[in-house]
């Protein structure tokens, strides 16, 4: 999930934080080299979706056999982009070239991808609002525009 003021210590804001501060990105791979790849959605429309699915809940028979399963509405995006496409996609958007490290993920079981159904909720009509590209550029044009969520404390390891 991606959006406005999304807390700094996750990949988009660093991201921005860090091209915008011509400091390096390090791109995890798993150890065969395979860069990692994510359906990114934006959280306005995963609100769009919970309200969606909500509704349907609300309008689903209720029943009391212990063997019946809620229904489940999977969210995510529809297209898959790599960590790398990203980070190009935030290098063009402030017009400056990201500097790139790229090597195998220090975390065991790094995980390159996830796959959800989105035929339920997509079903009730639920789709995002815009393309995953067009949404990366204006949280990034957000958040030039406000200056405190571009705040990284360099002198602190923890928020580099």
């Amino acid at each position: 999930m991606i959006g406005e003021t999304q807390n700094q210590e996750k990949f988009l804001p660093k991201v921005i934080n860090r091209i915008e501060h011509d400091y390096s990105i390090n791109i995890d791979t798993n150890d065969d080299g395979v860069i990692g790849t994510r359906k990114y959605v934006h959280v306005w429309d995963v609100a769009h979706a919970v309200w969606l699915s909500a509704l349907e809940l609300l309008n689903s028979p209720v029943s009391n056999s212990q063997s019946d399963l809620p229904l489940r509405f999977h969210i995510s995006g529809a297209e898959e982009i790599s960590n790398l496409d990203l980070v190009n996609y935030v290098g063009e958007f402030l017009n400056k070239e990201p500097k790139l490290t790229i090597s195998p993920s220090p975390r065991p079981g790094y995980d390159l991808r996830y796959e959800l159904s989105t035929e339920r909720i997509r079903a009730l009509g639920w789709s995002e609002k815009k393309p995953i590209r067009e949404q990366i550029g204006e949280i990034v044009r957000w958040t030039k525009s406000n200056k405190k969520w571009l705040f990284i404390d360099y002198d602190d390891p923890q928020t580099v």
